[in-house]
């Protein structure tokens, strides 16, 4: 229970350690410091949903994992989450980038598609990430250079983000 002594004793506590008015705050009326408290609160609201809704990046690496094929390898993640503290959602993004070696290449293209494909396939990440965009390229094999294309495996890249993009995709 508070009392009038124990209060100001509190508040002699608060003027000693430096007055007790942020700098933030001096020289402002009492609604505009409300304004301030409140948008602060709705900034950390907006963080703790943002933070509350995504998907571990642990669980998208198990994902990945458990369905890339067989004869597929990923040799590089690129991962953006920006921090967007005006309260709009910001779009999060994962590249994911690799290859395939397989007994022809109109068989390494058709895994590398299946990979992207077992990405929509799974629930958690789909959640995560619901715009899903493969691409695979082959090396050309033309010319005297014909022999050494045939020993570079097919590459793909596959690009997801948190959001669709407006014109569709």
């Amino acid at each position: 229970m508070w009392s009038l002594s124990s209060q100001q004793a509190e508040l002699r506590r608060i003027q000693a350690a430096g007055g007790g008015v942020y700098e933030a705050f001096r020289g402002k009326r009492a609604e505009d410091i409300s304004l301030m408290i409140n948008n602060m609160r709705d900034k950390i609201g907006s963080f703790g949903a943002l933070t509350a809704q995504q998907t571990p990046l642990t669980k998208i690496f198990e994902i990945v994992a458990e369905t890339i094929p067989d004869s597929a390898w990923v040799e590089d993640f690129k991962y953006e989450n920006p921090l967007a503290l005006d309260g709009k959602m910001p779009v999060r993004t994962l590249e994911v980038a690799g290859g395939v070696s397989d007994k022809s290449r109109a068989l390494e293209q058709e895994i590398a598609y299946r990979f992207g494909d077992n990405l929509r396939g799974d629930k958690r990440f789909l959640e995560a990430f619901p715009a899903i965009e493969p691409s695979v390229e082959a090396p050309r094999s033309e010319g005297t250079a014909g022999e050494e294309a045939a020993r570079k495996p097919t590459t793909f890249t596959i690009k997801c983000a948190s959001q669709r993009a407006k014109g569709g995709v």
